[in-house]
């Protein structure tokens, strides 16, 4: 499906995405983001793609495999 929301990395690699309502939702990253031009239909790649649930009222962790 089509991204719902995004979150950048800080300096110590942690992010944060607020306000997601409660559901299933697959998690991914992507090295690339600073190509994709909102004007065009650019390929973004992500990588790590992961299914996480989010709770009402919980705070959700989703940590990522390092890049080789």
């Amino acid at each position: 499906g089509d991204p719902i929301t995004s979150g950048l990395l800080k300096g110590d690699y942690s992010y944060k995405v607020p306000y997601l309502a409660e559901g299933d939702y697959v998690a991914a990253f992507t090295c690339n983001a600073d190509d994709d031009n909102a004007e065009t239909d650019d390929a973004v790649v992500f990588s790590s793609e992961t299914p996480v649930t989010i709770t009402a009222g919980q705070n959700t962790t989703q940590n990522f495999p390092p890049t080789p």
